[in-house]
């Protein structure tokens, strides 16, 4: 949860604030407070954030390379999405979700992983140039394929034209 913790220590709500910061950030993301207070000491430990005196302020941009572990962004995907799982139990008014199974043609499938990835491009440049940061959202675009299956010693399945 440090990147969401990393989110809240950068909106203004936050450094207005001047209660007790982790229970602050606890509260507002649903954690414990013990979790949070460890993961700003590591966070800090690490550099990633300095105390300032009043609460706590992140240094720089921070940008993850998950390449060099291969399962490095398959266990950040899980995290998420479990997140998002236990956040389907209680949503906020504010959430919203959506799904579609479909069963379209290869071009269409196409098509719409394409428009997945350049909203997610859209997003992301949105976001970098958005001021003042006030709000914290997890944001989770996936596209699930399930691809034709062939059968061992089988010829495969043709598709019609």
């Amino acid at each position: 949860m440090s990147e969401a913790i990393l989110r809240v220590l950068e909106t203004t709500t936050y450094q207005r604030y001047r209660g007790e910061r982790s229970a602050f950030v606890a509260a507002w993301l649903g954690l414990e407070p013990e979790l949070v207070r460890h993961a700003l000491t590591q966070l800090a430990a690490a550099g990633v954030i300095r105390d300032t005196g009043n609460g706590y302020a992140v240094v720089g941009t921070l940008s993850v390379d998950t390449r060099s572990r291969p399962d490095g962004l398959r266990h950040i995907r899980q995290h998420w999405l479990a997140v998002l799982a236990e956040r389907a139990e209680l949503p906020h008014p504010e959430d919203w979700s959506g799904y579609n199974v479909i069963s379209v043609s290869a071009a269409d499938l196409a098509f719409v992983k394409e428009r997945l990835q350049s909203l997610y491009r859209e997003l992301r440049a949105r976001v970098a140039a958005s001021e003042p940061p006030e709000e914290v959202a997890l944001v989770l675009l996936q596209l699930t394929h399930w691809a034709t299956p062939e059968a061992p010693g089988e010829v495969p399945l043709q598709r019609v034209s």
